[in-house]
């Protein structure tokens, strides 16, 4: 199914890949004290924001979307020019944003560079994903 030429299974296929990818990042490969620990995030403060926890796929699904929109802009086909365009948008955007974080919030460099790693493989996986579609026209 598309909508403004843009294919919604792709898109979703992709942002499935890019929050399993924060899932076993976040929720299996870091240890929770480790977590806390880099996040500088009480116990308290993790067992007060976890009923946010089933939104998490809805900052994927929005990337995912403007992944298939700079995807058909730069006319990108196949997984590595897929991969290319969401490894620019991760570091010229999703890092560049996070960066405030660092920069304003509590967090360390340590921290950034985990989630900088995050963004970077997401937006790989997510566009290659997306260029690669079988018969994906990914723009109108």
């Amino acid at each position: 199914m598309r909508v403004a030429g843009h294919n919604l299974l792709a898109i979703t296929a992709a942002a499935v890949a890019m929050y399993l990818i924060e899932f076993v990042m976040y929720g299996m490969a870091i240890p929770p004290a480790t977590y806390m620990a880099l996040s500088h995030m009480t116990a308290e403060e993790g067992a007060a924001n976890g009923w946010k926890m089933p939104f998490g796929i809805i900052g994927p699904l929005i990337w995912a979307t403007g992944l298939s929109i700079a995807i058909g802009w730069k006319g990108a086909k196949g997984a590595q020019a897929g991969a290319m365009v969401g490894a620019v948008t991760a570091v010229f955007f999703m890092c560049a944003a996070r960066f405030y974080q660092w920069g304003y919030g509590p967090t360390g460099l340590d921290f950034y560079a985990v989630d900088a790693f995050h963004f970077l493989l997401c937006g790989a996986v997510g566009g290659a994903i997306i260029a690669a579609w079988p018969a994906s026209k990914t723009a109108a």
